[in-house]
């Protein structure tokens, strides 16, 4: 007796039997392609491809914003210490307006107000540091 003769025992004919596997569609299986899954994601998909390229292009603007040259140039201190203790202060001045760093500004924001006490120069360079902090 065949494997398929006592699957289809109970059917008790030959006939039923060979219908039921005549009439049997094969079924493939088959890999959807790439696009046919981005197509059956959904809205979904493009919101999170979009949402990838939103922060894919707020990193790459954050590391070019970051640069150390932005926040404290390498020789900016010794130059500006050189010109304080010569009590070129104008000279000072001029040398940071031509710069774009945190420390230029905070250096600056100390000699226009060297006058003044130190816990007022001292509290008016932490809030530059801390609003060049949350801008950076």
């Amino acid at each position: 007796m065949s494997p398929t003769s006592k699957i289809f025992k109970p059917l008790g004919s030959t006939a039923a039997s060979a219908f039921l596997l005549f009439s049997c569609q094969i079924v493939h299986a088959r890999d959807p392609g790439f696009s046919q899954m981005l197509f059956d994601g959904g809205i979904a998909i493009p919101i999170i491809v979009g949402l990838s390229i939103l922060a894919l292009s707020v990193s790459i603007e954050r590391l070019v914003k970051f640069r150390s040259k932005f926040i404290a140039p390498p020789d900016l201190a010794e130059r500006a210490r050189h010109l304080w203790r010569a009590g070129e202060y104008p000279e000072i001045h001029t040398m940071l307006a031509k710069e774009n760093s945190t420390l230029a500004r905070a250096i600056d924001f100390m000699v226009l107000h060297r006058e003044q006490s130190y816990a007022t120069v001292n509290n008016g360079v932490g809030d530059i540091a801390s609003i060049e902090l949350r801008y950076h």
